[in-house]
């Protein structure tokens, strides 16, 4: 059992993820964790979509208690639509997995609570960014 697991999310095949990979893989090597000791989901899809293999793979292994830490570059790459991330921060608390976050303003989302508030704001942050740009794309577009 691996009792990390790491999620990289890009939106678009054109855009990059090694810096996502890079960060974590500095975060472990900090924490002393061998990469060899991590499960590595990572995808190419929109945040705000309900049909993310990984993601639900990622879900899985929570509610399966298969992980006790979730390794994350920023958190807008768990969702960008709050119903998710609502759903990915509930799953972490009731299975007792901390969550790790490599870039952004917290580091850390604890099961007890800790930091679950700013994390819900961030969240709320991230879906609001997301429907501005395509209000703004719809807009350019006209």
């Amino acid at each position: 059992m691996a009792s990390h697991a790491a999620y990289i999310r890009r939106s678009t095949f054109e855009q990059e993820n090694e810096h996502q990979r890079e960060a974590i893989a500095d975060w472990l090597d900090k924490e002393d964790i061998p990469a060899s000791d991590v499960k590595f989901l990572s995808e190419t899809a929109s945040g705000a979509s309900r049909n993310r293999e990984k993601f639900r793979e990622l879900l899985e292994l929570i509610e399966a208690d298969a992980v006790n830490h979730v390794v994350v570059w920023e958190l807008s790459r768990i969702a960008r639509e709050g119903e998710l991330a609502q759903q990915f921060f509930n799953a972490c608390e009731d299975h007792n997995v901390h969550v790790h976050v490599t870039s952004g303003s917290i580091r850390e989302i604890k099961p007890d609570g800790t930091n679950r508030f700013v994390a819900d704001i961030l969240a709320a942050v991230y879906a609001e960014e997301r429907r501005t740009l395509i209000r703004r794309t719809k807009y350019g577009q006209k």
